[in-house]
């Protein structure tokens, strides 16, 4: 299956500072887990990038300048920073979790516990420490509680070696706003991803149309520029190497739809055939066999399904695949099988459009159809030859069309 592109979200930045100290988290980017379209929680994110930057802010100047970059990828640490600060937080004094020293002081002795949290043993790009430490005097009474935070970054995850800062004298009040930040910075990448996807998915959903008649299926390119122009064509008895769904749930021959597109999730369905359009008014695909892939279940579809073409977002033939003599085909046979799609409301355009204003919409299905930029092929100029191929079926449309008029 071709790889998801990650989405980037520009705008999400998220700071924190700490006196002549200043952490931002900013230009996260999100790629979801297999199947998962909008994401809930940070267990559907299949890998998370941002850039940790921290700054010092001159006394002189009173102005901030940057002292590092860490760009992490994958599965950064930042996750850990919520979940390492509730555990700090936490006075579960009788806990194993922490460490008790005895020192001598003027007033006495002195007792401090002290625990601490780290993203040391992840291979990331950025490295996070938290500490805390609770003084109590001789007699058990509580004194004083600070706490302490490292951040830091590895140039190479490979290394042992982490440069970064350490920030001393911490309340609990500067760590709240740290794990607010945090949580904040990571809801917001999340909140902005799943615009964009739902963005994405509904400008792909409109790409997809059919004639009056629903002879051929159309797959229209969705820049801007282009927008009115045929990427690819799909006819009855191709196959489809992948085409991608919206669905709520989904059980082995029956698929269950939902419009609220934000709970639905991928179907993936490999290799099924593309029977025709079901009949009723709402635009429905029949397909047949093939295999599918939801939420890490997989298995084989057995018979003819229907699939709303409202909530198709991306379909595929593999052209190598299914016909793999299109690949020797030259100017003349690429013709001959391309008018024989030429047909019904089809033709109609072709008969009715001038050979320029053809040519800007046509040219791509017929490379797409026949693989032409190939080397296999042979040809010089795929476009020149796919505007030849134009003008020779807008020719025989409109002499076919000449004939009967005077029959």
């Amino acid at each position: 299956m071709p790889k998801k592109e990650k989405k980037k979200t520009k705008t999400v930045k998220a700071t924190w500072k700490y006196e002549n100290i200043k952490i931002e988290f900013s230009e996260p980017h999100i790629q979801e887990d297999d199947n998962v379209l909008f994401v809930n929680n940070i267990e559907q994110i299949l890998y998370y990038y941002y850039n940790l930057t921290v700054y010092s802010k001159n006394k002189d100047s009173n102005k901030w300048k940057k002292m590092w970059t860490a760009y992490a990828h994958d599965a950064p640490a930042i996750f850990a920073i919520p979940q390492m600060i509730n555990d700090l937080m936490k006075d579960d004094f009788d806990s194993d979790v922490w460490q008790k020293q005895q020192f001598s002081s003027r007033e006495g002795q002195v007792h401090v516990m002290s625990k601490s949290y780290d993203s040391f043993s992840l291979f990331n790009e950025d490295d996070y420490c938290l500490k805390r430490l609770v003084v109590f005097d001789e007699n058990g009474n509580y004194e004083s509680d600070e706490y302490r935070f490292f951040v830091g970054k590895s140039d190479d995850i490979t290394s042992y070696i982490s440069s970064g800062l350490l920030l001393r004298r911490l309340k609990k009040k500067d760590i709240i706003r740290l794990k607010k930040t945090a949580e904040e910075f990571i809801e917001k990448s999340i909140a902005v991803y799943n615009q964009n996807m739902e963005k994405y998915i509904k400008k792909n959903t409109k790409r997809f149309k059919t004639t009056e008649n629903r002879t051929i299926l159309f797959k229209y390119f969705t820049d801007e520029g282009k927008k009115h122009q045929i990427e690819t064509v799909f006819i009855p008895g191709d196959m489809f190497s992948e085409i991608n769904v919206l669905v709520k749930d989904k059980k082995v021959h029956k698929i269950n739809f939902n419009q609220d597109i934000r709970s639905c999730n991928q179907l993936t369905i490999e290799d099924c055939i593309f029977k025709g359009f079901a009949k009723g008014k709402e635009l429905t695909l029949i397909l047949s066999g093939g295999r599918y892939f939801y939420m890490h279940q997989r298995g084989d579809i057995k018979g003819d399904f229907t699939v709303p073409l409202k909530m198709i977002y991306e379909a595929y033939i593999d052209v190598q695949e299914q016909h793999p003599e299109y690949l020797a085909y030259d100017e003349d046979m690429c013709y001959t099988e391309f008018s024989k799609l030429v047909k019904g409301d089809i033709k109609k355009i072709f008969e009715t459009t001038n050979v320029s204003d053809l040519k800007k919409v046509w040219v791509s299905p017929i490379i797409d159809r026949f693989w032409m930029m190939r080397d296999e092929h042979g040809f010089k100029n795929p476009y020149k030859t796919a505007q030849n191929i134009i003008s020779r079926i807008q020719k025989d449309c409109t002499n076919n069309s000449k004939t009967k008029k005077k029959a």
